[in-house]
C-alpha cells in the first residue's frame, strides 16, 4: 500500500538519531526521560572452563556474579550465553568472534520502539582451561515502533514500512528485558501507560493486567502477540450486519452530521483530531435496535477498524459535546432514547448531546437515571465518560449497591463520583453490620469516599475509623442539610488530626513541657455530639500545630517559596481592591490559619502545598494588604475551599464578585460557598 501522509508523523529517528550513543542505549545526551537504566551500559562478561563443568556468569543488569554448576551440554550454555554456542571455542589458540543481535525496549515521544542492534560476542584465553566471553552493541540495524496508526519498521537509511501484525516476522534476537529486574520492565510499563499512544491500547494493557507475572514477559514476542490478537479482534468483528459494512465503504458523509438510513439503522458522522499526525480523523457511529457500532478511519493509511465506543467517543470531550439534531431520530428506532435526552440535555431545544444519547441508548443505568428524571444522572454520567461503569446491562440499584425502592434516599450532594467504590462499600459487610439503616450507611459512604475521590488523597480515612467514629456520623445525618457538609468537614479534618494526636501521645516523653501543654486540653474522644464538633475541632487545631509546626516550617518552607518563585505570575490577581496573593512560606500559611483560626495551617495543607496537590492563596483588601481575610484552596481545577475567620462563609457580594471574576479569568470551577447572606 502506498502510503502518502507519513511525512506527517514524526519519525524516532528525528528525536534519537540511529547508533545516536552507541556506547551507552540510549544517549544521555538526549532529553527523554527513561526510568530505567540500560542493561548493556557495561559490557557483559562470562568467564567458563572447557570441562562445561562450572562458569562465573558476569550479569550487566545488577552488577553481581553468580557462579553457575553442573552445565553438561551445549543448549545449557548457550542460555547461560544468551547465545547459540557451538564448539568455535574449543580451538584454545585463536580468538574467534561471532555477530548476533539484541532488541532493546524504550518509548520514544508517544511511541513504543523497539530497537535491535548488532552485538559482537568475543572469546578470549585466559588460561589453559579458562576463556573470557565479552559482548558489546556494534551498530543499531532497525526499529520496529508501535504507535496510534499503525506499526512501523524503520531503517537506518530513513526508509520505512508499515506491517500488518501478522507479517511482523518472529525475531530470534536477545531481548533484554529477558534479564531486566521488575523495576526496570515497570517503568517501562508506566511509561506505555502513560505517554505511548497505541493502537487497541486498552485491550493489550487490559490482557497484561490479567496475565500472572506479565511485565516480567513484557518483552517483544510477548508485545508483538498481543498486538496481533488486538487487531485481529477490532479487524473481524463478526456481528457487524452487512448494511453497515456496505454503508462504510461506499457512502460519505458529511462532518458533525446525523444521517436517517431507514427507520431502524441511523448514522452519526464525526472529526476527531489526534497528534501526530495533525490529521483529522473520521468517526461513524451507527444506531440500529440492538446495539450502538462505532468505526474510526485510520487517515494513514484510510482503513475502518471497529472501535470501542468508550474509547472513541465518551473520553473524548470534543466528541461527546457534539449535538445532534433530534428531529432526525422521530419515527425511529432511537425516538424512545432522543426524549429522555432532551429532557437531560434541554426540553427547549432541538439538538442533543452525542455523549449523553450514546449514554442513554447503550447503559440500562443511565436510561433509568434519565427516565426518573434525577440529578443522579450526572454522577452516572461522569462514572461513564471516565471508565468506570463498562458494564452496559448493570440497572441503577445494581450500581448503587441497593434496592429499587431505597434510590430515593441518593441525595446527589452526598453520592461521590466514583460509584463503584461507592457499590462496593454498601455491599460491604463491615459497613451493613456498622450502619444497618441504608440511609446513615449511604451518608458514611459518602463520608468515607468524597475527598478521597474528589481531591484524589491518599492520605484519608481508613474503614476503621469511620466505623469507630459511626456513633457521631448517624448523629450527624439527622442534622439540617444546611449545616451537614460543614459538620463533615470539620470532622473529618478533626478524625484526621486525631489519628496524629494518638500517635504523640503514644510515641512522646510524656513529661516534656509539649505534652503536658497538650494534655491541659483534656481528652479528644472520636464520637461526641455534633453541637460539639466546632469546639472540639478548634482545640484539635491548636493541638495539631504544637505537634506540627517546629519541623513542617524548615521542610517545606524551601518548596513553598519555590512554587511562589515559578507560579505566582499564574495564581496571583488584583482588581485594584482586592487582591490574591500566593504565600511563598510554611509559616506565612500557619499565620494565616492562626489569625483566621482555621485549620489551613494544620491538616496537611502545608505538605498538600508544597507537593502541588493544591494551591492555598489569600484574598486581601489592598488597604490593608497584610491583614488575613479570606483563604482560598485551590484542587483539581477547581475553587474547593473558602473560608473567613473562625470558617465563616463570606457576606460580601463585592467579594463575591471578585472571586467569580478571579475563577473565570484563571478557567477553575467553583465547588465551595463564596457568598452567605450569613456568616455560617
Amino acid at each position: 500500500m502506498d502510503i502518502s501522509l507519513f511525512a506527517d508523523i514524526k519519525p524516532t529517528w528525528e528525536t534519537v538519531a540511529f547508533d545516536e550513543g552507541i556506547d551507552r542505549i540510549p544517549s544521555s545526551s538526549k532529553k527523554y526521560n527513561l526510568n530505567y537504566q540500560n542493561p548493556l551500559d557495561k559490557k557483559g562478561v562470562v568467564c567458563f572452563s572447557l570441562d562445561y563443568r562450572r562458569f562465573l556468569c558476569y550479569t550487566p543488569v545488577n552488577d553481581t556474579c553468580a557462579i553457575v554448576e553442573n552445565i553438561y551440554d551445549l543448549e545449557m550454555l548457550s542460555e547461560v550465553l544468551h547465545c547459540r554456542v557451538s564448539y568455535l571455542y574449543c580451538a584454545p589458540d585463536n580468538v574467534r568472534s561471532i555477530i548476533r543481535y539484541f532488541l532493546y525496549a524504550m518509548v520514544i515521544g508517544e511511541s513504543l520502539v523497539f530497537r535491535k542492534f548488532s552485538l559482537k560476542i568475543t572469546y578470549a584465553r585466559i588460561d589453559d582451561d579458562t576463556y573470557k566471553c565479552t559482548s558489546f552493541p556494534v551498530r543499531e540495524v532497525c526499529r520496529y515502533v508501535y504507535g496510534e496508526y499503525g506499526l512501523i519498521l524503520e531503517k537506518p537509511d530513513k526508509s520505512y514500512a508499515f506491517l500488518a501484525p501478522d507479517k511482523l516476522p518472529s525475531d530470534d534476537a536477545y531481548d533484554i528485558l529477558a534479564d531486566a529486574g521488575h523495576g526496570e520492565i515497570y517503568g517501562l510499563y508506566t511509561d506505555i501507560v502513560k505517554r505511548v499512544k497505541l493502537r487497541h491500547k486498552e485491550d493489550i494493557l487490559h490482557t497484561l493486567r490479567g496475565m500472572e507475572g506479565s511485565l516480567h514477559r513484557l518483552g517483544f514476542e510477548l508485545f508483538k502477540s498481543l498486538y496481533a490478537k488486538a487487531d485481529e479482534h477490532y479487524d473481524s468483528e463478526g456481528d457487524i450486519p452487512e448494511t453497515i459494512r456496505r454503508e462504510l465503504d461506499k457512502r460519505k458523509h458529511r462532518p458533525n452530521k446525523a444521517v436517517r438510513l431507514d427507520k431502524d439503522l441511523m448514522a452519526v458522522s464525526a472529526i476527531r483530531r489526534n497528534k501526530p499526525p495533525e490529521r483529522d480523523e473520521e468517526i461513524r457511529i451507527y444506531f440500529d435496535s440492538k446495539r450502538t457500532y462505532c468505526f474510526a478511519k485510520n487517515p494513514v493509511t484510510d482503513e475502518w477498524h471497529a472501535e470501542d465506543i468508550y474509547k472513541a467517543v465518551l473520553s473524548k470531550r470534543q466528541m461527546r459535546e457534539m449535538t445532534v439534531d433530534k428531529d432526525l431520530f422521530d419515527g425511529t428506532c432511537m425516538e424512545k432514547h432522543t426524549g429522555l435526552a432532551a429532557k437531560i440535555c434541554d426540553a427547549h431545544s432541538n439538538r442533543l448531546g452525542l455523549g449523553i444519547l450514546i449514554a442513554i441508548s447503550r447503559f440500562l443505568c443511565a436510561e433509568q437515571a434519565a427516565k426518573a428524571h434525577t440529578d443522579l444522572f450526572d454522577v452516572i454520567l461522569e462514572n461513564i465518560y471516565d471508565g468506570r461503569i463498562v458494564d452496559e446491562e448493570r440497572s441503577l440499584p445494581e450500581v448503587f449497591g441497593i434496592t429499587g425502592r431505597q434510590i430515593k434516599y441518593l441525595d446527589r450532594d452526598i453520592v461521590p463520583n466514583d460509584l463503584q467504590l461507592f457499590g462496593e462499600c454498601m455491599r460491604s459487610d463491615d459497613f451493613i453490620e456498622h450502619f444497618p439503616d441504608v440511609k446513615k450507611r449511604i451518608f458514611a459512604v459518602s463520608f468515607f469516599l468524597d475527598r478521597r475521590l474528589r481531591w484524589d488523597r491518599e492520605d484519608e480515612l481508613t474503614g476503621e475509623e469511620i466505623f469507630e467514629a459511626a456513633q457521631t456520623l448517624n448523629s450527624i445525618e439527622r442534622a439540617d442539610s444546611d449545616k451537614r457538609r460543614r459538620m463533615m468537614d470539620e470532622y473529618r479534618d478533626y478524625l484526621l488530626m486525631h489519628e496524629d494526636y494518638l500517635r504523640f501521645l503514644a510515641e512522646t516523653d510524656q513529661s516534656i513541657p509539649l505534652a503536658r501543654e497538650i494534655r491541659a486540653f483534656g481528652m479528644m474522644p472520636v464520637n461526641m455530639k455534633p453541637s460539639r464538633i466546632h469546639d472540639y475541632h478548634s482545640k484539635m487545631i491548636r493541638i495539631s500545630g504544637l505537634i506540627k509546626q517546629a519541623d513542617r516550617i524548615a521542610k517545606y518552607t524551601a518548596l513553598i517559596k519555590q512554587r511562589k518563585t515559578e507560579e505566582a505570575r499564574d495564581w496571583e490577581y488584583t482588581d485594584g481592591r482586592y487582591s490574591i496573593v500566593m504565600p511563598e512560606s510554611a509559616e506565612e500559611i500557619i499565620e494565616e490559619g492562626r489569625r483566621l483560626s482555621h485549620c489551613v495551617g494544620t491538616s496537611g495543607y502545608i505538605e498538600a502545598m508544597a507537593a502541588k496537590r493544591c494551591t492555598i492563596l489569600f484574598l486581601r483588601d489592598n488597604k490593608r494588604i497584610t491583614k488575613p481575610l479570606i483563604t482560598i484552596e485551590v484542587r483539581g481545577g477547581a475553587i474547593r475551599q473558602c473560608y473567613g475567620e473562625r470558617d465563616t462563609y463570606n457576606t460580601d457580594e463585592n467579594i463575591r464578585d471578585f472571586i467569580q471574576d478571579y475563577a473565570a479569568a484563571h478557567d477553575l470551577r467553583i465547588d465551595a460557598v463564596i457568598f452567605s447572606e450569613t456568616n455560617k
